[in-house]
Order: C-alpha cells, then sequence, then structure tokens
C-alpha cells in the first residue's frame, strides 16, 4: 500500500509539474525592438540589421578608445614639453595626427556599416 501511494505522489507530482510548464506564461512582455539599420524581411533580414548594429557599435567603441588613446598621447607630450625633453612642434603634430586618426575611424565605421546593411 505504501508504494502504491508513493507512485501516485510522483505521478501527480509528473503530472502537475507538466501541465504547468505547458500553460503559457501571461506575462505581457514587450516585443523586441527593430534594428536601427532596418528590419528587413525575415529572420535573415532582420539577423542582417543586428550585425549592421553591432558593427556600428564596435566602430564607436573602437572610436572612443582611439579618443582615449590619443588625449593620453597628448597629456604625455605635453608633460614632455614642461620639462623641456620635446618641443611644442611635437606637441602640435601628435594633436593632428590624432585628430586625423579618430576622424578615420569614425568615417570607416560608418562606411562599414553601410556595407553590411
Amino acid at each position: 500500500m505504501k508504494k502504491i501511494s508513493t507512485i501516485f505522489r510522483n505521478v501527480c507530482i509528473a503530472v502537475t509539474g507538466f501541465i504547468l510548464s505547458s500553460m503559457p506564461a501571461f506575462a505581457g512582455l514587450p516585443k523586441l525592438e527593430e534594428p536601427s539599420a532596418g528590419a528587413g524581411q525575415g529572420f535573415w533580414g532582420q539577423f542582417k540589421g543586428y550585425i549592421a548594429d553591432g558593427i556600428q557599435y564596435a566602430g564607436w567603441g573602437l572610436a572612443a578608445f582611439a579618443l582615449f588613446k590619443v588625449g593620453n598621447a597628448l597629456l604625455e607630450d605635453y608633460s614632455e614639453v614642461q620639462t623641456g625633453k620635446k618641443k611644442l612642434g611635437n606637441l602640435g603634430s601628435t594633436a593632428l595626427i590624432g585628430v586625423l586618426l579618430i576622424v578615420v575611424i569614425i568615417w570607416l565605421s560608418n562606411e562599414a556599416s553601410k556595407i553590411f546593411a
């Protein structure tokens, strides 16, 4: 008798678990936001839109990293100008090359997002 009640209890737990897990969750979840590059048609179009967004974000991250590195190089050059190790022209050339580097990175990032869009 004890064995039958244990089996019955296990079956009831399994059936209850199955019923509860198969019921839809009644949560009002928001819809997934469309990619900014355009959703396209179907799964593949949406996937390409998310890839294009990811490339754009990676380009922005690279530009931000380059901005910090250029700023660090400018501070180091300025420190060396103050101690007399370098001249002011070196600081200007570092600034010019740094600005050009950041502009090229942003431009290439935008071109890459057009290609993948």
